[in-house]
């Protein structure tokens, strides 16, 4: 998803082609699955973002799904923002593992944030005084650093016309700059996740060309939606066909645990309380069986992505947290 950074205005369109279903094969594990969200519904007084950071949202969260996600996302941007110690700790006293997404870039001065330059070590005093914050704190936590690097919608993409001429090769420097500044700080609790978006052929680069390597990531993770009449020329999809060609993709490239790290659907163009019984209590458990948990998007924003969207969508995500497939935790 393209999480605006303060002065990023434009989405860019993803065009899509409609994947085949792919065949049924057997769970590799019976461990439970992990069920997080990403918690931001100012309607509901539900918002746990870098912007505003009520630790009783998840709480609210919880009550309205039936259960505490057991990993909570949230986006943090570059800046005067440090470590938030305190969200973090919130989240550990709540039994779920913190996943920042850490967007190494600011507003849309997109030269001043190219992959080069972070490599360069122009922003080196701000990350370590982040990274030493997070080695103080001391608990695990997922890092999501530059997601959908693979896109050219952001200021560290690598995808055909992004706007600073990244190559990957250059993402793959950044990458590499930024964890060895951590390990020289001590912060090993960082478990980096390296989380490219879904396949979208003219936008984005292959997989392999901004895979930093194993030695380098810890988990890897997909990024994708039903967007249908959002995005042109995109039809309505299942999860199955939002992710089986990113899927077959990845799994080839590495044995790294494997998470979706962004997902929803809007209520447009077909059902969406299938939709999510069928993703989460059908095709994840049968067709994906390296998939060890999901994030859900839950934010109204180019539509109303959020699970209680309406009343058969959230009795059909409860219906999946009351799940025992469901009841994973990090």
């Amino acid at each position: 998803m393209i999480r605006r950074l303060p002065a990023i205005a434009a989405i860019l369109a993803l065009f899509c082609v409609l994947p085949p279903r792919p065949a049924a094969v057997a769970r590799a594990s019976t461990n439970p699955l992990m069920l997080g969200a990403f918690v931001n519904d100012t309607a509901g007084n539900m918002v746990f973002d870098e912007t505003a950071s009520d630790p009783s949202s998840l709480n609210r969260y919880a009550s309205l799904v039936g259960r505490m996600p057991a990993i909570v996302m949230w986006y943090q941007g570059w800046g005067n923002n440090h470590f938030q110690t305190t969200m973090a700790a919130a989240v550990t006293a709540r039994h779920a593992i913190p996943m920042i997404t850490w967007q190494p870039a600011v507003d849309a001065n997109q030269s001043a944030y190219s992959c080069k330059a972070v490599a360069s070590g122009k922003y080196d005093a701000y990350m370590r005084a982040w990274a030493q914050a997070a080695a103080a704190w001391g608990h695990p936590f997922l890092l999501r650093f530059g997601h959908e690097m693979n896109g050219n919608w952001y200021p560290w993409g690598t995808g055909p016309g992004n706007a600073n001429g990244n190559r990957p090769a250059d993402f793959i420097a950044e990458w590499k700059h930024v964890r060895h500044l951590f390990a020289s700080v001590g912060a090993t609790n960082a478990l980096w996740v390296w989380s490219p978006n879904v396949a979208n052929g003219p936008t984005t680069s292959p997989f392999a060309s901004d895979y930093p390597g194993n030695n380098y990531v810890d988990w890897v993770a997909l990024d994708g939606y039903n967007f249908y009449y959002l995005k042109p020329h995109t039809p309505y999809r299942t999860l199955a066909q939002v992710f089986s060609t990113s899927y077959a993709a990845i799994t080839a490239l590495t044995t790294k645990p494997l998470m979706i790290g962004e997902t929803a659907t809007l209520e447009a163009g077909g059902s969406k309380a299938e939709w999510i019984s069928q993703a989460f209590l059908t095709d994840i458990p049968t067709l994906f069986p390296r998939i060890r948990g999901v994030v859900w998007f839950d934010k109204r924003q180019e539509t109303d992505w959020r699970v209680n969207s309406s009343a058969t969508s959230l009795a059909a995500y409860k219906k999946v947290a009351a799940s025992k497939k469901w009841h994973g935790s990090f």
